[in-house]
């Protein structure tokens, strides 16, 4: 029941990472294309209305403040290629008692959440993990946060050979307010073989949100 809450953003991040994939395949990058230049704007509301999305079902109501697909962050950490391909930021109002009761909040709360979404290939035919879902998240409000894995699709942390896995990480802010992020920092351990041999770096990876 709660994984719903994700559902929807991280079907959106989904869809973008694979979208970003084809277009790879095709020797066309996102970047050359009218829909993926479309899409890379950052969804802000219109001024005037504050016209944000809301997705609302019968255990929550989730506005999103800010949405940005793709980001046009990615990289490499040992065999590992990334994408980080969106982010977003949301408030989400519970209206069920269950659903309350598992994030420890009461019906009416609001909690303030950011989506990260994740696109990982391992290029070698070596098993290897990559800690994506335990990913740590720095803000520039100075919080610390381990993913809510109540509301994160994510993946098991081994690429058994050369495979491609993706997900979307949820935080959940303990002492601020999403609209008053700036920044954040991404930060997942290096790739390993099993998990002893290191054969990358960490990875500090920076995000900017609510710009124009």
């Amino acid at each position: 029941m709660i994984r719903k809450m994700a559902f929807f953003i991280c079907l959106s991040l989904v869809l973008v990472a694979c979208s970003e994939s084809d277009a790879t395949n095709d020797e066309t990058t996102p970047a050359e294309t009218p829909a993926s230049a479309e899409a890379a704007e950052e969804k802000q509301p219109n001024e005037d209305t504050n016209d944000y999305r809301v997705e609302e079902n019968d255990q929550f109501k989730m506005t999103f403040l800010y949405e940005k697909n793709p980001t046009g962050i990615e990289g490499t950490a040992g065999p590992i290629d990334y994408i980080i391909p969106g982010v977003a930021l949301a408030e989400i109002e519970i209206k069920d008692e269950y659903v309350a009761s598992t994030v420890n909040k009461e019906v009416g709360d609001v909690l303030q959440a950011v989506f990260i979404g994740g696109y990982f290939e391992n290029t070698s035919d070596e098993e290897v993990t990559l800690f994506f879902p335990t990913a740590k998240l720095v803000t520039d409000t100075k919080e610390q946060l381990d993913p809510n894995m109540m509301i994160s699709e994510t993946f098991d942390p081994k690429f058994l050979g050369n495979v491609v896995q993706e997900g979307t990480n949820a935080y959940i802010l303990n002492n601020s307010k999403v609209e008053d992020l700036k920044s954040l920092q991404l930060n997942i351990l290096a790739p390993r073989i099993g998990f002893s041999e290191i054969i990358g770096d960490d990875l500090s990876i920076e995000i900017p949100v609510n710009k124009e």
